[in-house]
């Protein structure tokens, strides 16, 4: 995963993803389908608790909200991965600093 910031969306997975369902919204598909579709390739290819997926559903949550509405699946998600403070953790295993660490917490809240 590359990763350029603490910000939600400074890593190559949240670009991608975001860009791809906005691609494919642009091109008439439906926003459950694309949602399906994402959330189907990452399943395949890594476990729900790997940290990846933080991005996944923080770029699907955006995109949605640009489209008109953020889905309560992926509301919960994102709330959760807020709340439990996972993607703080998954930040220390990547040996993120303790002033990036908050840095990215601030970001979150």
């Amino acid at each position: 995963m590359g990763c350029w910031g603490m910000g939600i969306t400074q890593t190559d997975e949240y670009c991608e993803i975001y860009e791809r369902f906005m691609e494919e919204y642009d091109q008439g598909k439906p926003l459950s389908d694309i949602k399906k579709d994402i959330l189907d390739e990452y399943f395949e290819e890594f476990d729900e608790n790997d940290g990846v997926f933080h991005d996944v559903y923080f770029a699907i949550g955006k995109a949605e909200w640009m489209c008109g509405g953020i889905s309560d699946d992926i509301f919960s998600k994102i709330s959760n991965i807020i709340k439990m403070g996972t993607n703080i953790e998954f930040y220390r295993e990547l040996e993120a600093s303790e002033s990036d660490l908050k840095l990215r917490k601030k970001n979150l809240d």
